[in-house]
């Protein structure tokens, strides 16, 4: 297990949530949150313990580029990343271009995908 990298992945499908800590859990210290405001809360908890942000784009009540912006304002060198089932929009468009956004996944999640990208945050921290 990679111990250095801290993921919090946030989405409200709890299917999503047990799929992505049993598919990353091994590897890397996986916490999970079923909403933006959970999400926040999980970060405040374990802040020095989280580095990356994985959240589903379409949640209820805040939006995932709703908690990125949120969590980058508190937690500005958190790596953030979207991930959806439809396609790039706008807003995601602009946080990748602000560098509020490193990148955004399609679900289904790719797991190679996902680790290459753990795997250069682990060679930058």
């Amino acid at each position: 297990m990679n111990n250095s990298i801290g993921i919090l992945y946030v989405d409200d499908e709890p299917i999503n949530l047990q799929l992505f800590k049993i598919n990353l859990g091994n590897k890397y210290n996986v916490f999970t949150a079923n909403s933006g405001s959970n999400a926040l809360e999980v970060l405040a908890e374990f802040k020095k313990q989280i580095n990356v942000i994985v959240s589903d784009f379409r949640m209820a009540r805040m939006s995932g580029i709703e908690l990125i912006n949120t969590a980058k304002l508190k937690y500005p060198s958190i790596y953030c990343y979207m991930l959806t089932g439809f396609d790039n929009n706008k807003e995601i468009d602009e946080a990748i271009d602000k560098g509020t956004l490193k990148k955004c996944f399609r679900k289904p999640f790719n797991m190679v995908e996902i680790e290459y990208e753990m795997k250069a945050i682990g060679g930058s921290m």
